[in-house]
């Protein structure tokens, strides 16, 4: 038997019938199926809602049927309380007093100016203009603070539900910058405001200002300042008009062959790393280095396309299945020398100066280096690597902290797992081995592949540099002899903490293949427009005195025939001179020099001894048949070490009777290692 009513447990029973007529009387107790709920609250009086439907207020006590139920009180000006509460049947249950908790107070914070940063106590909350939440009750501790202005504490305590507002003028931090313009009537700019005419003083917020300087017909002058409290600062300047002021030099260039090139203008900085540097190695000797001179570095490393513009033959190789040969990857499997040489075809390509020469039988560079490509040295290349915004102190090409994150560069990696023993977990730059150059992040200076992709080689010669706390290295082009030259940066086979590194620095012995070895390169041209106070003006009008020089050496070559070999010689030894002169003649007092014209300066520099470089060439134009090709006269000279270049039989024989082919100077071929010779024409 089954008995069910509301509110109640169900029953369920068994019983005997007695039979025969018999009436029988059952009597059953049934067990509520509900408890007594006791709910009180402080303060009283706040509205009880049960399942979402109203219930009275507290202090209350309901009949709740067994299960789950939601509770909910609430109360003016206080926040709402909410709990589950369980029912179990036949069992009363007083809860515990509800302390309901003051609703929440608004604060507004307002600044002038704003933008100021505002903490409650230790926590960031926002900058101005700023709505907040407070608790009600309750002190808190309000700071404010900006950049140039002095910093505001306040206090404040609101009440549930209270609505406040808190402004603030916030008391500025002033320097005093003073200007000493001429000429006189120029208008100034303040962070893009006009302020009107230049004022002898003027007191600005001690934060970063753009401050611009105009006048009609004049060079506008543009710098950043920031004042400083107590510490005046001036600024003196005089304006020049367009037609008289130096172009600045454009931030990125092409050479000939398309290789793009980024300016850089270094500062001091210091090389190597400390021993307590996790990886160190023992040739990485802290040292102080001054980088005084601006260069163009290559924005990245160069292609096998590039390089096969200049030696067409070259194959960069293959890691097992894969080819690293194919035309958009870096090229890799080249000596030092013929990093070297392929500078020298560039510059040749631009009518520079080749920075590599033969000195004993060896390739190195000329003394003085010159303006023409060469490889980045040792210092520039740390340099590039480790700068980060206005210090140059990064301990990992992408950064300080290791491993490197997504899209660092082309490292061992997940993708490489198959092909090497060793590479980084859980990173994967998509490519097994090389990668095309500019694939992943650039660095703070815009370059691409310091870290990673092909290791690369340096101008220097290797060598381990003694600690010298004194001693400061100014741009140090490393060691004038030795046998090994330096290589920086790791490559795509290589995932150590220890080579990752920026100031990881190795070497090797370049008469052989060397595998897995690229470069790029670096122009000296800006030496000549900033160290010798030319602007780039004078250095394009330099070359097309190169040129003009080269026709006057043609037309001296036609007129031998009716002039005396005495006179001939004299004059073609002067041009000769002259288009030395113009490539190395010093300044003075800012000012170029004049080429040299009494019979004196003549017969100085008929020897070259003036400039250390090897011994100049004149040839002329190949013909369809040796009877056609011509001897000309080849000065030698004595070079930087003391020994006399040689010259041919065919030099010293001098010729009376020149034709009327052009004569063309050239750089002497040089000798690549396992290469066929190649010729570098300097097309003037």
């Amino acid at each position: 038997m089954l008995i069910r009513a509301d509110n109640y447990q169900d029953l369920e029973t068994e019983f005997e019938v007695n039979g025969c007529g018999a009436r029988q009387t059952l009597d059953f107790a049934l067990v509520p199926g509900w408890s007594d709920i006791a709910i009180d609250s402080v303060p009283r009086g706040a509205r009880v809602m049960v399942n979402g439907k109203s219930a009275g207020s507290t202090p209350l006590t309901i009949e709740l049927p067994a299960g789950e139920h939601e509770l909910v009180l609430t109360a003016e000006r206080f926040k709402p309380w909410r709990d589950l509460v369980v029912v179990k049947a036949n069992q009363p249950r007083k809860l515990e007093t509800v302390q309901l908790q003051a609703a929440d107070g608004s604060l507004t914070v307002r600044t002038n100016p704003a933008g100021a940063n505002v903490m409650i106590g230790n926590s960031f909350a926002g900058r101005t203009p700023l709505e907040l939440k407070l608790t009600a009750e309750t002190q808190h501790l309000i700071h404010i603070y900006k950049a140039g202005y002095e910093k505001a504490n306040r206090q404040v305590k609101l009440i549930s539900e209270e609505s406040k507002t808190l402004t603030i003028a916030l008391k500025p931090k002033l320097g005093v910058i003073n200007f000493v313009v001429e000429p006189h009537g120029a208008e100034i700019f303040v962070d893009g405001k006009s302020r009107g005419p230049v004022p002898r003083q003027m007191r600005l917020v001690a934060v970063e200002h753009q401050i611009e300087i105009k006048k009609m017909g004049y060079q506008s002058y543009r710098t950043g300042i920031t004042p400083r409290p107590g510490f005046p600062q001036e600024i003196r300047i005089t304006l020049t008009n367009p037609s008289s002021a130096k172009k600045s030099p454009a931030k990125i260039i092409k050479a000939k062959n398309g290789y793009e090139l980024k300016l850089v203008r270094p500062s001091g900085f210091t090389m190597g790393s400390s021993r307590r540097e996790q990886g160190r190695r023992s040739n990485e000797t802290l040292r102080k280095v001054n980088l005084q001179r601006p260069f163009y570095i290559g924005i990245r490393e160069v292609t096998n396309k590039e390089f096969k513009q200049f030696s067409a033959g070259h194959n960069s190789g293959k890691f097992k299945t894969y080819r690293l040969n194919r035309p958009e990857l870096p090229v890799v499997g080249v000596t030092w020398e013929q990093a070297a040489l392929f500078c020298n075809w560039l510059s040749a390509r631009e009518a520079l100066p080749p920075v590599y020469i033969l000195k004993g039988g060896k390739l190195a560079a000329a003394d003085p280096v010159g303006t023409g490509y060469r490889l980045p040295t040792e210092a520039e290349w740390e340099f590039c690597t480790r700068f980060n915004k206005n210090k140059v102190n990064l301990k990992y090409p992408w950064g300080n902290k290791f491993p490197p994150g997504p899209k660092s560069g082309n490292f061992a990696d997940e993708s490489a797992r198959d092909l090497l023993s060793s590479y980084l977990v859980a990173y994967n730059d998509g490519y097994p081995v090389m990668a095309p150059p500019a694939k992943f992040k650039t660095n703070p200076l815009g370059l691409y592949d310091l870290g990673g992709n092909a290791a690369e080689w340096c101008h220097d010669y290797y060598s381990i540099y003694p600690y010298d706390s004194q001693k400061v290295y100014k741009d140090p082009m490393g060691p004038e002899e030795g046998k090994h030259h330096i290589i920086r940066g790791s490559s795509w086979r290589q995932s150590s903490i220890s080579v990752l590194r920026s100031s990881y620095r190795d070497y090797s012995d370049s008469n052989g293949w060397i595998w897995g070895f690229g470069w790029r390169g670096i122009w000296n041209r800006l030496q000549e427009s900033e160290d010798r106070g030319h602007s780039i003006s004078d250095l394009g009008l330099r070359i097309l005195d190169c040129k003009c020089m080269a026709h006057r050496a043609k037309r001296i070559a036609f007129e031998s025939q009716r002039t005396d070999k005495e006179m001939f010689s004299k004059k073609l030894i002067a041009v000769l001179a002259a288009l030395i002169f113009i490539s190395n003649a010093p300044l003075a007092m800012g000012k170029r020099v004049d080429a040299p014209t009494t019979d004196k300066q003549l017969s100085d520099y008929s020897t070259f001894g003036a400039v250390k470089r090897e011994s100049i060439i004149l040839a002329q134009n190949d013909s369809s048949t040796s009877e056609d090709k011509e001897k000309t006269t080849s000065g030698s000279e004595t070079n930087g070490s003391g020994s006399e270049s040689e010259s041919t039989e065919d030099d010293k024989n001098k010729s009376s009777d020149a034709k009327s082919k052009p004569l063309k100077p050239f750089v002497p071929s040089e000798k690549i290692p396992g290469d066929q010779a190649v010729d570098f024409p300097v097309d003037i």
